[in-house]
C-alpha cells in the first residue's frame, strides 16, 4: 500500500525527472490537475511535490501558480555568482576531498565524452562538482549548495548545445594540483573552469535562444532509445 508519504516522493521524483529530462520545459506552468492526471495521483501529493520542488529552487511560485524557473541571463548570471564564491573557496579549505573518487569520475566523464555519450557524461561532471563538498563539515555551506546544485543539473544541460569537450583535462589539472598540495592554484584552476562553463552556456542561448530546449529535450529522447 502506498503511503501518502510515498506519493509525494514519487511524485517529486518523476516532476523533477520531467524537468531535468526538457518534457516539462523552463519557465512551463505547473498545473496540479494536469500533473495529477498525468501521475495518475491525486492532487494533493502533487502540490506537496511542487512545493519540495520550490525548495530545491528549479520551480518558483507566483500568485497561485508554480512554473519551472526560466533558463535565461539572469538565471545564469545569479548561479554562477554562487558557484564562484563557494567553489573555489571550498577547494580550498576542504581537507577531505576524496581524490581517488575525483580521478575515477575524471576517467568516467573522459569515457563518456569521447563516445559521444554527453548526457552521461554531464551527470558525472555534476557529480565531480558534487565530490568536492560531500565532505565538508559545514552544514550551512552544505545547505547551500545543495540548492545550487538542484540549479546546476538544471542549467548544466545547456552545455549539449555546446560540449566542453576538454572539461576532464580541466579536472585533472584541478586534482594534480591538489595533490602536491598547491590549494591554491587548484582553486585558481577551478574559477576558470566554472567561468569558462559560464560563458559556453551564455554563448548557446544567445546562438539558439528558445530552440536550446527542444535541441536538448532531443538528445534525452535520442539517449533513452
Amino acid at each position: 500500500m502506498c503511503t501518502q508519504n510515498n506519493l509525494v516522493l514519487y511524485s517529486y521524483n518523476k516532476i523533477k525527472e520531467m524537468i531535468f529530462t526538457y518534457k516539462i520545459a523552463p519557465g512551463e506552468v505547473l498545473s496540479d490537475y494536469t500533473l495529477s492526471g498525468k501521475l495518475n495521483i491525486s492532487r494533493t501529493p502533487i502540490r506537496q511535490a511542487l512545493l519540495m520542488l520550490l525548495s530545491d529552487g528549479i520551480v518558483e511560485k507566483s500568485n497561485s501558480s508554480f512554473n519551472v524557473v526560466k533558463l535565461d541571463r539572469h538565471f545564469l548570471d545569479s548561479l554562477y555568482e554562487a558557484r564562484l564564491c563557494l567553489e573555489p573557496y571550498i577547494i580550498k579549505h576542504n581537507e577531505n576531498i576524496d581524490l581517488e573518487k575525483a580521478e575515477e569520475l575524471i576517467k568516467k566523464e573522459e569515457n563518456y565524452i569521447k563516445g559521444q555519450n554527453y548526457v552521461n557524461a554531464l551527470d558525472i561532471d555534476l557529480e565531480f562538482h558534487n565530490l568536492l563538498f560531500a565532505t565538508y563539515d559545514n552544514s550551512i555551506l552544505s545547505a547551500s549548495y545543495k540548492s545550487i546544485y538542484s540549479r546546476m543539473k538544471l542549467a548544466n544541460v545547456i552545455s549539449l548545445a555546446s560540449v566542453n569537450k576538454k572539461a576532464a583535462d580541466e579536472y585533472k589539472q584541478i586534482i594534480s594540483s591538489l595533490k602536491v598540495g598547491d590549494k591554491e592554484k587548484a582553486s585558481k584552476l577551478l574559477t576558470k573552469s566554472i567561468s569558462k562553463g559560464y560563458t559556453q552556456k551564455i554563448k548557446a542561448l544567445e546562438k539558439y535562444g528558445a530552440l536550446i530546449f527542444e535541441m536538448i529535450r532531443g538528445y534525452y529522447e535520442n539517449s533513452n532509445k
